[in-house]
């Protein structure tokens, strides 16, 4: 779903043009496909695309239009925060979708599958270690900081002086605890190993495996309920202070700054809607 959504939203035109091999090549880093497996994944992949093209982009160039209509104006952090659920609803729609096939893939896993998804998971959180635990706060909030830049700076140009520092303070005051989300993120992978596990063993029927993964997906990745009370809590004010920098960002830029960023979702709106006639 992380790889469609990259291709839909990040790589537009060229995201659908090598998107399905893209997103095969993802997931079967992830789950290690045999020979038995490897055509059914391609032509589900296939398909999804195929349904999203189709279904999807019309509904994201209103989103995009309506975004343009906002930055025309100071934005206040309940948009922002109204835009996350939108968000949250089309990949709901996502998941709607694509669950079948996962329960499909769930009850077809092998062990070898599963030793490989286990090795996937322990090489990204060592590597999460690496980026992310290391280094005092200082170390942290500057790293966290630099990838706020980045994203700014793609959407409106270059900032001044002045600019970066109310963004540098803005992005210091969200909270901050990655030990928190490596402990969180280990959790969602056991409990996904389980699921697995659980569905195999109980040869679940497809539709009951397929809103069962549905439960995990959007209680872990979309609505983030957390492992522990304590993440729940630390997830809510992340995203209230995302929210908040988002505000700060948009509502200190230039008209120039605006401009830019209006063009760029120009830009997003065409391509979707060119993808969207050729469905």
């Amino acid at each position: 779903m992380l790889a469609l959504v990259l291709a839909a939203c990040s790589l537009a035109r060229f995201g659908y043009s090598y998107g399905d091999t893209v997103t095969y090549w993802w997931l079967n880093g992830y789950v290690g496909f045999d020979a038995s497996q490897k055509p059914w994944a391609k032509q589900r992949i296939g398909a999804l695309f195929a349904w999203h093209r189709r279904t999807q982009l019309k509904h994201y160039v209103a989103l995009l239009t309506g975004a343009q209509r906002r930055l025309q104006h100071e934005v206040t952090k309940q948009q922002m925060l109204d835009d996350y659920e939108e968000l949250i609803q089309c990949g709901d729609r996502i998941v709607d979708e694509i669950a079948p096939d996962l329960a499909d893939l769930a009850l077809s896993i092998k062990a070898g599958n599963l030793e490989h998804l286990r090795h996937k998971f322990e090489s990204n959180n060592e590597k999460y270690r690496k980026d992310h635990l290391r280094g005092d706060l200082q170390d942290k909030q500057k790293s966290r900081y630099k990838d706020v830049m980045e994203w700014a700076e793609y959407w409106f140009g270059d900032f001044s002086d002045e600019q970066e520092a109310v963004i540098r303070r803005a992005s210091d005051q969200r909270p901050l605890n990655n030990e928190l989300w490596a402990a969180d993120r280990v959790v969602r992978q056991q409990s996904l190993i389980a699921l697995v596990q659980r569905i195999q063993q109980e040869r679940m029927p497809r539709a009951v495996a397929a809103e069962t993964i549905k439960s995990y997906i959007r209680d872990n990745y979309m609505l983030h309920a957390g492992a522990t009370p304590e993440m729940k809590t630390f997830y809510e004010a992340s995203k209230d202070g995302a929210a908040q920098l988002v505000v700060t960002i948009v509502n200190i830029a230039t008209p120039k700054q605006k401009a830019h960023a209006i063009a760029r979702l120009q830009h997003w709106i065409d391509d979707f809607n060119a993808l969207a006639d050729k469905a």
